[in-house]
């Protein structure tokens, strides 16, 4: 999965709720992983060009994952913190020969499997290329009573597996009307199956197992979803998604800065200091909303469009046309965007390093790490905790002061007894001006691309805030920039 398909599979998986997502034939070789605006990327591979596994998860995840394991090109291992109450659960990510495989292909896939279920809290899912067909007297502990069709070999093993551990095939425990059972379609664009399979041995954890009917992706399988309600968990936890984390390039139309000023100069005084900032922030982060630019271009969005009416007359050679061409269309609008920002930069700068930092996509994890041990052999571990305890003693060791000045009750007593004067709008303005480009956001997603632009408009009412805060002696929760520049106009 080239960086240009996995953009336009962000794009197919917008409108369809998810958090945890398996993926087959990534194809990508060696194991990395991501971490992008919205989500988590793992893939591991050995071989080029063909199977390979990965994983796309959420981003409020990111604190719950344990580790990520690549087992082989047709198997992969997330464990992952879904509750506080119970122990970690290892969703396994599965791509099974086929039936036309050699027997010893297969063997080999099921003997990796087995060793991967001695752990109790376990789900398995993916293409298993298997038929199960009807239920019959000896399948009662496995399958439910919707499934139907025939028995193929890949069938009947993944049958055999599932009794020998206790798994369920979860798909078979809901009604579901016939057409939306399939998850493959056939090359000859007639034979429909269902050989795409959730497992578990925790059957009452699953509200629902579903087919995807609407996934705006060229491929010849429906995406099987389930649901998962956690029973010990019966707090509702509220995900807040970042809205903005884009640096804004185009200048902001005048007539939106002083709607800006005008709502900023009829605020209330009666408003608490919080009240006054989330406002301020909102405000920011509406103009942003309304600045950010097309990732696609308008060309792929007319494709990708075109596409969805192909999907719904099943038009696999019109499909994968266009697919080329969405393809081509991705490559041709970000290479133009990448010439564009680095031009700005060469022109700004003299250089390209502030135009390839605005560049970057993603962060690299490690994906694993060598730990050493007293007398023993050194071992690779994947688990996230020892990966980043091994590298925060290493950072904390490099940054550790031994020689100090002052101590930090001498600092802090030192700053009490000074007296601060006002701010005036005139050291505002220097301030914001004053703060680099090109900077990540904080934890407010306020850029300081968006502060300068915004400076006409909100210069009084910041100096108004900063003023409240020396005099109350108190700071907005998330004043991320605010404080810098605070701190900047405290140093006059």
């Amino acid at each position: 999965m080239s960086d240009n398909r996995l953009q336009e599979l962000d794009e197919a998986i917008a409108p369809i709720k998810w958090d945890v997502i398996g993926l087959c034939e990534v194809r990508r070789i060696g194991e990395e992983i991501r971490e992008y605006e919205k989500y988590i990327f793992y893939s591991y591979g050995k071989q080029k060009g063909i199977y390979g596994m990965g994983f796309l998860l959420k981003k409020y995840l990111k604190d719950k994952i344990i580790k990520f394991q690549g087992i082989s090109d047709r198997i992969a291992v997330l464990n992952i913190q879904l509750s506080e109450s119970k122990q970690p659960w290892s969703i396994i990510q599965v791509h099974a020969p086929t039936e036309q495989d050699e027997k010893l292909t297969k063997d080999t896939f099921y003997k990796d499997m087995t060793e991967l279920t001695q752990k109790k809290n376990i789900i398995i899912m993916g293409d298993f290329n298997a038929k199960v067909g009807r239920k019959s007297n000896k399948d009662e502990f496995v399958l439910g009573e919707y499934c139907n069709g025939d028995r193929n070999d890949n069938g009947q093993r993944l049958i055999d597996f599932s009794l020998a551990y206790n798994f369920k095939i979860m798909n078979s425990f809901f009604k579901k009307r016939k057409s939306r059972k399939w998850t493959w379609l056939a090359p000859n664009g007639i034979d429909r199956n269902e050989i795409d399979f959730i497992l578990t041995r925790e059957k009452h954890i699953f509200n629902d197992i579903e087919v995807l009917n609407k996934f705006n992706f060229n491929t010849d399988h429906r995406m099987v979803r389930g649901v998962i309600q956690d029973r010990n968990n019966k707090s509702r936890k509220h995900i807040i998604h970042s809205t903005m984390n884009k640096t804004i390039t185009s200048p902001i139309p005048q007539n939106i800065l002083n709607d800006l000023e005008t709502t900023l100069n009829g605020m209330k005084d009666s408003q608490t200091l919080q009240e006054k900032y989330n406002f301020l922030k909102i405000e920011l982060i509406n103009i942003n909303k309304s600045s950010v630019k097309n990732e696609f271009g308008e060309e792929t969005l007319k494709l990708m469009k075109e596409e969805m009416l192909y999907k719904r007359k099943d038009n696999k050679q019109n499909i994968a046309n266009i697919s080329k061409k969405i393809q081509e269309s991705i490559r041709k609008h970000k290479k133009a965007g990448r010439l564009d920002i680095l031009k700005e930069q060469i022109e700004k700068t003299g250089g390209i390093k502030r135009g390839l930092k605005q560049l970057k996509e993603y962060t690299q994890w490690i994906p694993n790490m060598k730990t050493k041990h007293k007398g023993k052999e050194d071992t690779i571990t994947t688990n996230r905790l020892s990966i980043a305890k091994v590298a925060t003693d290493f950072y904390k060791n490099l940054y550790t002061e031994t020689d100090r000045t002052t101590s930090e009750e001498e600092e802090k007593e030192a700053y009490e007894a000074e007296e601060i004067p006002c701010i005036l709008e005139s050291e505002v303005t220097q301030a914001i001006k004053s703060q680099k480009s090109g900077k990540a956001p904080g934890d407010d997603k306020i850029s300081n691309e968006l502060l300068k632009q915004a400076l006409p408009a909100i210069t009084k009412y910041v100096t108004l805030l900063f003023n409240e805060i020396i005099e109350t002696e108190q700071i907005p929760i998330q004043w991320t920039k605010s404080t810098i520049i605070l701190g900047t106009t405290q140093k006059r």
